[in-house]
């Protein structure tokens, strides 16, 4: 800073200041210097990632471009572009390095090997006898420091100049490198932050000591690193042989490769950890806990459901109680944690009763102990269980409980992030909000944890683009998905882009073309739809769904009718007891155009009546909207014929369907407006108005349940709700009291 009174002038508003953070480039500012200025001819790709690199210091950018001009391996040369550059190096010796003294550069070398540091740790590494005023000297010096903090307290090298002194460092004193990394080390251990000591150790290069570190705080390790970072640990400083030889390194790996979905490596690690672990050690039973807790998720990503609750039921018996906030808490080892995975387990066998009462379970318990992130997580699953049976109302409540945990450290969470992302955007789907859709997706997609996630977000923004009719920004999603990298245990996921691909060729008319890329997994499919809904997983549900609807709307193109209504009435099996409103709405839209191809007129107005009455308490609106004047004709017809079955639609509802089929707005509609009864403070939702309704008509449970598509125990739950709402105790009492309510 110039000799001046700044903070007076500051105050008195009299300075104007600019300073390096000002003068960065943007990535538009990046991209006129390297357009205009250089000029070359760089895509936006390759501009943002030299940004990136050079943190937008333009001397870094012109520099970048000089050594790009004339090279055809732009790729190539972006990634491994460093400091260590001949332009960049030459240009940071002569003109920074170089005017410092040995006792400044030997202290700037040695603080190269940290990714931040403060005045204590650069004392503890350097040997320097004041760090603060060492830093404070280089940062006056504007020597390529960048604040962590407003205090100042914290600091980082800019990342090329950081480059560059670690190239030194190596060129001139590689001995020192390992002792620095043990200083280093030994430090964080120290001031409690265990995983940059683990990295620093790991760097050292000396395995013993690494080995100590991880043996004192393996717990710790395993609740504070990322899947990347448990994985680098472990994995790349020991060799699988010495990892199956401590039970402690078999256990970390196994956690990394179940967060990478590498169930191989998982199992045959966890086989190791099962052989290695001393049933009197002390934490035999932390130990043996988690290998439980990681079979039973696996046997559940794997479908094997009653295998799954039984190794969960045991991981909970066998696990220690932990509070939370203490050393040795891990909270997807907690019971909280365990709950959920056991209420996933129960949402994918089916048992949506028992699912709700354990997520609901494992939130009450998580909220006692004060465990944001187990709170997070399932409130998560049970928002996306209530989005596949259609309660958009109540995922949506959930998703608004998500966002009130935005920002604090239980959204670190690898799926937690994206999570609300994925509930709205497919509601805003279902509902044709199409652009709402699309931005919801690519929000999500921005913050989306594994691969899987990826592809969910990628696959409900293509949906929108090809509701859209936008079929150019379809294919450009499609080749986004195909670049999500996939491990070889989820390889399988790589037909999610191939079915995308046969759908937009078939919705484009090209029979042909989208046979022949459906025949990429047509196996798979067969084989899929062989078994029960119970034996496939929920993730795969919704993929089996789509390919069978790429396979009828193929049968259409062709003219076989036939054909295409018997893979719908297929669906419509697999899919009912499964209580996939939205596939099963679809399916009903897709069985009304195909029937009436056929000439069945009745059949189709038949499905088109069930699928308005399953979308109209959810208000789905894409599935018939996409598909065109087949289904307008249909909607049209039936309203304007009046039929007495079209009165039991909810007009609000069906003003907007008619409106997103392009059906003239002034066409009279008879049916009722939706109502709610107001008890207290309590109203009676859609639903429970539908079920409420099918009483009145004298339905047995079981029958309420084939009508609605839910399984009897979820008709009970509802009844129990309805009669609190009412104040009695039986349907006799329900049905008199919704009479004096003008209920029905």
């Amino acid at each position: 800073d110039p000799p001046f009174p700044l903070s007076r002038l500051r105050v008195r508003k009299q300075l104007l200041e600019i300073r390096a953070s000002d003068l960065r480039f943007t990535v538009d500012e990046s991209s006129e210097l390297f357009r205009q200025t250089l000029p070359l001819d760089l895509d936006e790709r390759h501009i943002t990632a030299l940004q990136k690199k050079t943190e937008g210091w333009i001397a870094g950018l012109q520099m970048a471009g000089l050594s790009l001009r004339g090279r055809t391996d732009v790729d190539e040369f972006i990634d491994a572009f460093t400091g260590a550059d001949r332009y960049v190096l030459d240009y940071l010796v002569e003109e920074v390095l170089g005017n410092q003294s040995d006792e400044t550069q030997s202290v700037m070398l040695d603080l190269s090997v940290l990714d931040r540091f403060n005045g204590a740790l650069c004392e503890a590494v350097t040997g320097c006898a004041d760090g603060v005023a060492t830093l404070e000297r280089l940062d006056e010096a504007n020597l390529f420091l960048i604040p962590l903090d407003n205090h100042r307290d914290w600091y980082r090298y800019h990342k090329l100049f950081g480059d560059l002194l670690q190239h030194r460092l190596r060129q001139m004193h590689p001995d020192r490198i390992a002792e620095l990394h043990k200083r280093a080390s030994d430090w964080f251990e120290s001031n409690g932050f265990i995983v940059e000591s683990a990295m620093h150790a790991l760097h050292s290069g000396d395995r013993e000591f690494l080995l100590a570190k991880i043996d004192r705080h393996w717990r710790l390790l395993m609740r504070e690193a990322t899947e990347a970072e448990l994985k680098q640990i472990v994995g790349d400083a020991f060799t699988h042989e010495q990892i199956l030889e401590s039970a402690r390194l078999s256990v970390i790996r196994s956690m990394a490769a179940f967060f990478e979905r590498d169930f191989n490596l998982m199992v045959s690690t966890l086989d190791a950890t099962d052989r290695l672990v001393d049933a009197d050690a002390a934490d035999y039973r932390d130990v043996a806990g988690i290998n439980l807790m990681m079979r039973g998720a696996r046997a559940r990503d794997m479908s094997d459901n009653e295998e799954a609750v039984e190794f969960i039921q045991r991981a909970i018996e066998v696990l220690p109680h932990r509070v939370p906030g203490s050393s040795d808490y891990l909270y997807y080892a907690s019971e909280p944690m365990l709950l959920n995975v056991l209420g996933t387990t129960y949402d994918q066998m089916r048992d949506y009763d028992r699912a709700e009462m354990k997520f609901h379970e494992a939130i009450r318990l998580a909220r006692s102990a004060n465990d944001d992130s187990c709170v997070v997580i399932s409130i998560g699953n049970l928002g996306k269980m209530l989005l596949r049976r259609g309660d958009y109302v109540g995922a949506l409540r959930y998703t608004e409980e998500l966002e009130a945990y935005r920002g604090t450290p239980a959204f670190t969470n690898d799926r937690a992030e994206a999570s609300p992302y994925q509930i709205r955007a497919r509601i805003a789907l279902e509902r044709n909000e199409l652009e709402v859709a699309r931005n919801l997706a690519n929000e999500g997609i921005a913050v989306a944890g594994p691969p899987d996630q990826h592809l969910e977000l990628y696959r409900t923004l293509f949906m929108a683009d090809e509701a859209l009719g936008d079929y150019e920004a379809a294919d450009v999603t499609i080749e986004r998905a195909e670049r999500v990298p996939l491990n070889p245990s989820i390889a399988k996921l790589s037909i999610i882009a191939q079915m995308m691909r046969s759908q937009l060729r078939a919705r484009r008319g090209n029979a042909d073309a989208a046979a022949d890329v459906a025949a990429l997994y047509d196996e798979w499919l067969d084989r899929h739809m062989a078994r029960s809904s119970e034996e496939i997983s929920d993730t795969q549900l919704p993929l089996l769904a789509g390919a069978m609807f790429t396979r009828a709307r193929i049968e259409l193109l062709r003219g076989q009718s036939a054909a295409a209504i018997d893979a719908l009435e297929r669906v419509v099996r697999m899919f009912k007891s499964a209580e996939q409103v939205a596939v099963v709405i679809e399916a009903h839209v897709l069985l009304a155009v195909a029937r009436e191809r056929a000439r069945d007129i009745d059949g189709a107005q038949s499905s088109m009546l069930t699928a308005l009455e399953l979308a109209s308490g959810p208000a789905i609106i894409r599935p018939f909207a996409i598909e065109g004047s087949a289904v307008s004709r249909l909607l049209q017809h039936l309203v304007s014929k009046r039929r007495p079955d079209i009165a039991r639609i909810p007009s609000d509802y069906l003003r907007k369907l008619l409106d997103a089929c392009n059906i003239n707005e002034s066409l009279e509609i008879t049916a009722p407006q939706s109502r709610t009864l107001v008890v207290g403070e309590l109203q009676l939702t859609t639903r429970e108005q539908e079920i409420l309704n099918l009483l009145a008509l004298g339905y047995s449970n079981q029958k309420i349940g084939d009508k609605l598509y839910v399984s009897v125990n979820t008709i009970k739950t509802h009844l129990s709700n309805l009669f609190d709402k009412l104040g009695v105790r039986s349907r006799v009492e329900a049905l008199a009291r919704a009479r004096e309510e003008e209920l029905i």
